[in-house]
C-alpha cells in the first residue's frame, strides 16, 4: 500500500506564526490588565459568524478589546503582500458583519515591501460598511 504524501500545511498559518501571536497575547494582556481588567485578547478568533454558514468563517490572527477599542492583528513570520493587506481589511468587514465596529488593524510581518505600505495608504483612505474610514497599519514583530 503506497501513502499519499503528507499535504502542505497553509504558510499562513504555520506553528511559528501561531506562537508568536500566542506569546504576544500573553504579553499584551499582562501588560494591558492595567489599564482595562476587562481586557479581551483571541487567538484565532472566528469573523463572519453571522451567515451561519461554516464555509464563510475566517479567523483572525489575534483580537483585542481594551476599553471598547477593538484591534485585530493579521501576521506572516517574514514579509507581507498585497493579498494579506486584503485578508485584514475582509477581517475587519467580517467584525463589521458580525455587528462589532473594529477600531485599528495591524499587520505584523518581519519586513513590509513600500507596496504593502502604499496600498494601507490607498485602503486607509476608504470607508467600511459602518462609514468609518479604515485604519490598517503595518508592524514588525519587535515593535509589538
Amino acid at each position: 500500500v503506497s501513502k499519499m504524501p503528507e499535504p502542505k500545511k497553509d504558510s499562513s498559518l504555520c506553528t511559528d506564526e501561531r506562537e508568536k501571536f500566542r506569546d504576544l497575547a500573553q504579553k499584551r494582556k499582562t501588560v494591558l490588565s492595567s489599564i482595562d481588567p476587562g481586557v479581551v485578547i483571541k487567538n484565532e478568533m472566528q469573523v463572519f459568524t453571522a451567515t451561519g454558514n461554516k464555509k464563510d468563517l475566517q479567523r483572525i490572527d489575534m483580537y483585542e478589546s481594551v476599553n471598547g477599542i477593538i484591534t485585530i492583528y493579521e501576521g506572516k513570520i517574514d514579509s507581507t503582500t498585497s493579498k494579506d493587506v486584503y485578508q485584514l481589511r475582509m477581517y475587519w468587514d467580517g467584525l463589521i458583519y458580525d455587528g462589532m465596529t473594529p477600531n485599528n488593524a495591524v499587520l505584523v510581518a518581519k519586513t513590509h515591501p513600500a507596496s504593502v505600505e502604499r496600498l494601507i495608504d490607498i485602503v486607509n483612505k476608504m470607508k467600511d460598511a459602518n462609514g468609518n474610514i479604515y485604519h490598517l497599519v503595518a508592524k514588525k514583530w519587535d515593535e509589538l
